[in-house]
């Protein structure tokens, strides 16, 4: 679940979806220990036209990236587009990303600042993938994630990963893809015997 209620993003608050060619767009805040990461859920509500069109932006993602946090890393946010199953980067030289909403369409957009070089999303094959994780916490040149239960896990690396290890063994590089800057690791890699579950990301040296 979200940390708290959904709410409409700041640039709609004066205006109406239903009426006017723009989508609505609500967002919420998914915390837990080394992450914080929001949702920004699109749809087209409009009353008569076919198709709307929009942006989401950084802003819509309220309370993110705090203004005290001048770069938190590199001042990027890693966006997961769930309709595409790829990633864009947002930051000062490129804003927002467009999007167009046909009859009833909608969309649904996870963000998560990058922080040296790496966002998880967590379980891609949930709504809220973020909410699917225990903890995130970097070890030396490593990044290792709990999960609640085994899922197609998902990140943002700026680089392709030295090694993988899920549950606690090294995944032969076939077993997982890399493109984009997208990392996914499918759920049939963990360890179905296993009570707890992890995926420990070992950074590639620059």
């Amino acid at each position: 679940m979200l940390d708290g209620s959904g709410m409409v993003t700041s640039d709609l608050l004066l205006r109406d979806p239903s009426l006017e060619p723009v989508p609505l767009k609500v967002f919420g805040t998914i915390t837990r220990p080394g992450l914080k990461a929001a949702m920004v859920a699109v749809f087209n509500v409009n009353k008569s036209a076919k198709t709307v069109s929009g942006v989401v932006r950084t802003q819509d993602a309220r309370g993110l990236v705090e203004p005290t946090q001048p770069a938190r890393a590199e001042g990027t946010i890693a966006v997961y587009r769930r309709s595409t199953g790829t990633v864009s980067i947002l930051n000062s030289k490129q804003p927002e990303l467009a999007i167009n909403l046909s009859e009833f369409g909608h969309d649904l957009f996870t963000f998560v600042p990058v922080d040296q070089g790496v966002a998880v999303f967590g379980s891609l094959d949930k709504y809220l993938g973020p909410a699917a994780l225990v903890s995130v916490e970097r070890k030396g040149a490593s990044i290792v994630v709990s999960l609640q239960e085994p899922g197609d896990f998902g990140a943002y690396l700026a680089r392709m990963p030295h090694a993988v290890k899920v549950d606690g063994k090294t995944l032969p590089s076939h077993s997982f893809t890399y493109s984009r800057g997208l990392l996914r690791i499918p759920k049939e890699s963990f360890d179905k015997g296993s009570s707890d579950h992890s995926v420990q990301l070992v950074l590639a040296k620059k």
